[in-house]
């Protein structure tokens, strides 16, 4: 073994080499001054180094250096709403709060603390940290309680914790402050993605409902406001979203969106007794059909290129000629219920004939089409819960007409 005092000696000069890096080190960083002081403890320099804490989510390194922040800015309320944002992500919301409550107190304006809320409980959403996010917006709804977009985040936030009944009040609130369509056909579409309830359809058709008294609301929201409207029993309510499709669509004369007659159509489709005067709607088939027809006769390449399109229309006139009981006229279009659009429907076309046939007494017929309507339902799958709620209504009025089984 080596002799003690060599050891020593040996860890001595390894000392003496790190002693005289660090002591390099500071000279570079001091002007020549042996003094072991941290480089640039300005304000800018804690603020980059909180800054950088921050993002890598250290609490204590973050709090050290905004501490010292805010004795170089007294006045800037943003050093302890940032101290307020790391507390709260580490759990520690008696200290969080009382930070933010500091900021209030320096803050210009609620809003400004409001905003900064606002945007900490967007990245907690985005992080899945629902229960942070639901702490941050209730702070800023405390701070500005009439900005009704916090009432619809919170309503969100509300829903994935499983708080349905506090969600739709505060979507209620948000209604009452004046929240713009948008964001009440977002709450409505979330429930009815978790619809099961008869009162839920009652619900969604309320909500579509007020969001429809904008005349910017699409038709197609306006087609589901129609069905929601049907499921909740609603006939007046039905009648009326019929109504208001009418008053969206362009003028005789005017171009026609193809989307938007599609979503019109399947919405006076739905159900019986949408409306009193079919002359509008079965105007819109006829347009489209001669609009067709005449870019065929124009380039007579596109002419089998348009019959799914064509066919589509076809079937979807049948079914509102049946709705508008002409149900002779109806089976003579339905006749061959083939699709060949994949937004045809197979299944509804032969509904409406069973249902067409049914009416016109033409017994075997309608038991025909009804039990070949009923095979595809059992294999079908439909895509949304808006189709689903379709082929439910639909299937309740087949079977009504037509019970299966003879029944």
């Amino acid at each position: 073994p080596a002799p003690a005092d060599s050891v020593r000696s040996r860890a001595s000069s390894r000392w003496s080499t790190r002693s005289n890096s660090a002591r390099s080190k500071c000279l570079q960083h001091n002007n020549g001054s042996t003094a072991l002081a941290l480089p640039r403890a300005d304000a800018d320099w804690h603020d980059a180094r909180a800054a950088d804490a921050e993002q890598d989510g250290g609490a204590a390194g973050a709090g050290w250096h905004l501490g010292r922040l805010a004795k170089l800015r007294p006045d800037d309320w943003t050093i302890p709403a940032r101290r307020g944002r790391v507390l709260a992500l580490v759990g520690r919301k008696d200290e969080a709060a009382a930070a933010y409550d500091t900021a209030a107190r320096l803050a210009r304006s609620p809003r400004d603390l409001a905003d900064w809320l606002r945007a900490a409980a967007t990245d907690d959403e985005v992080s899945k940290r629902y229960a942070a996010a639901l702490w941050n917006t209730d702070r800023a709804i405390k701070l500005n309680p009439d900005d009704w977009s916090l009432y619809t985040a919170r309503a969100f936030l509300l829903e994935r914790s499983g708080h349905a009944d506090r969600a739709a009040a505060d979507v209620d609130t948000a209604v009452r402050l004046g929240a713009d369509y948008t964001a009440v056909v977002q709450a409505a579409e979330r429930l009815a993605g978790r619809a099961s309830r008869p009162g839920d359809w009652t619900r969604l058709a309320e909500l579509l409902t007020t969001a429809a008294k904008d005349p910017l609301l699409p038709v197609g929201y306006r087609h589901h406001q129609a069905v929601a409207c049907l499921k909740a029993g609603d006939a007046a309510g039905y009648r009326a979203a019929c109504a208001g499709i009418v008053g969206r669509m362009p003028a005789a004369g005017a171009p026609l969106n193809l989307s938007d007659i599609l979503a019109a159509v399947l919405a006076f489709r739905a159900g019986p007794g949408a409306s009193d005067d079919w002359t509008t709607p079965l105007s819109w088939m006829d347009r489209v059909l001669k609009r067709i027809a005449e870019r065929g006769a124009a380039d007579p390449s596109r002419t089998e290129g348009d019959k799914p399109l064509r066919q589509l229309f076809t079937h979807l006139w049948g079914a509102l000629l049946y709705r508008s009981d002409r149900s002779e006229e109806a089976a003579a279009l339905l006749r061959d219920p083939t699709p060949f659009h994949p937004l045809d429907s197979e299944f509804a076309n032969l509904l409406y004939l069973a249902l067409a046939k049914h009416r016109l007494g033409h017994a075997a017929a309608a038991k025909q089409a009804a039990a070949k309507a009923r095979s595809l339902l059992a294999k079908a799958k439909p895509g949304t819960i808006w189709d689903q709620a379709e082929v439910e209504l639909l299937t309740a009025e087949l079977d009504a007409a037509l019970p299966p089984n003879g029944k």
